[in-house]
């Protein structure tokens, strides 16, 4: 697929120019880009464009580079808030540490080309504690399972995080905080620098990132679907593990937790679509697994936004069990529990 191939091209600096560019469709590929969110992206390819080649034309391209400068003056902004809000919790008592978001841009060749989001920064300190210090300078914040919502900035999501991520298997979810709770000091002493001194920011140690990473994605496809941003941003992380040994010890470690084909399948987007090699990884069930969810990531787009459900009514909870039936292949031990997970959630909430 031209898109893909061009997407490739985007994130590896040493990729030559994709044969397949004479048939590109550049509208396309820039609805394609803002369906997956990853405008910035493949404008980083643009730039690298060499004389002569095939490139959008002038007012599309000129589109793309207002939407580009968009998402690096975001980037800029939401560096600046990151450190500024670790420095805040640091004089309130928390150490911290940023989940995903600006912590997963500093892994991109330039910083400033992933399309940021929200901020989910993870708080050393009990979940009484963290709520106790949202309400302080918020009226009534949203408490969620694993997190109080800490809207201080307009159009700005903050999420103080209890708990990094979660599984949706009960026994899976006591195995993933395990873990997490075992390597949280590093977390928290794991300190980078921003780029045009920004400041500082701590961030996830790259096996600690693996995990919630994983499991954050699983539960977005499960409950809608993923798109390609999710997958850049793994792609960059795992080039960040420098040896066969240590790809096979992250899979261990995942399968330890309770995943089991999902870690597979993601191994095989990555290859496939970035040239990335997981060849250590000899498993007949990474291809299988592979294609099943490389056509739903597709399909689905970034959040499951491009394929949207009905709003309510019984159409909608058909939809959602097909889906759910569709998928239970990937992680079959997830499946049974997103309802139940949902109602536990809510018992929790209502006993903060």
């Amino acid at each position: 697929m031209p898109y893909l191939d061009f997407l490739r091209y985007s994130i590896d600096d040493e990729c030559p120019v994709p044969a397949s560019i004479d048939k590109l469709d550049w509208h396309g590929l820039y609805d394609f880009a803002a369906k997956q969110a990853i405008i910035g992206v493949i404008y980083h390819g643009i730039k690298r464009l060499p004389e002569g080649a095939p490139r959008p034309d002038t007012d599309l391209e000129l589109q793309w580079f207002g939407m580009a400068e968009a998402i690096r003056k975001r980037n800029m902004q939401l560096n600046m808030v990151a450190a500024k809000l670790q420095q805040n919790l640091a004089k309130a008592g928390f150490r911290s540490c940023i989940l995903k978001g600006q912590g997963n841009a500093l892994m991109y060749p330039d910083p400033y080309m992933r399309q940021a989001g929200d901020i989910d920064v993870w708080l050393d300190g009990s979940k009484e504690d963290i709520i106790a210090y949202a309400r302080k300078n918020v009226d009534n914040p949203k408490v969620l399972y694993h997190h109080v919502e800490y809207p201080i900035i307009k159009d700005l999501d903050i999420e103080l995080h209890f708990i990094p991520s979660f599984m949706l298997n009960p026994w899976n979810n006591a195995r993933i905080q395990k873990y997490f709770e075992s390597t949280r000091e590093l977390q928290f002493t794991n300190e980078k620098p921003l780029p045009q001194n920004a400041g500082t920011i701590f961030v996830p140690t790259v096996q600690f990132n693996y995990v919630m990473q994983l499991s954050h994605i699983l539960r977005h496809y499960l409950k809608g679907g993923f798109g390609l941003r999710h997958l850049v941003d793994f792609y960059f992380l795992m080039k960040n593990v420098s040896s066969d040994d240590e790809v096979k010890s992250l899979l261990n470690l995942s399968t330890e937790i309770g995943f089991h084909r999902f870690p597979l399948a993601v191994f095989y987007l990555l290859e496939t679509l970035f040239g990335a090699d997981f060849s250590c990884v000899d498993s007949a069930l990474k291809g299988k697994a592979g294609k099943k969810l490389l056509k739903d990531m597709i399909e689905e787009g970034n959040l499951g936004k491009s394929n949207p459900l009905p709003a309510k009514g019984f159409q909608k909870k058909c939809i959602q069990i097909k889906m759910l039936m569709h998928k239970a292949y990937i992680e079959p031990s997830e499946i049974p529990f997103i309802h139940y997970t949902r109602y536990w959630r809510k018992l929790k909430k209502s006993r903060t």
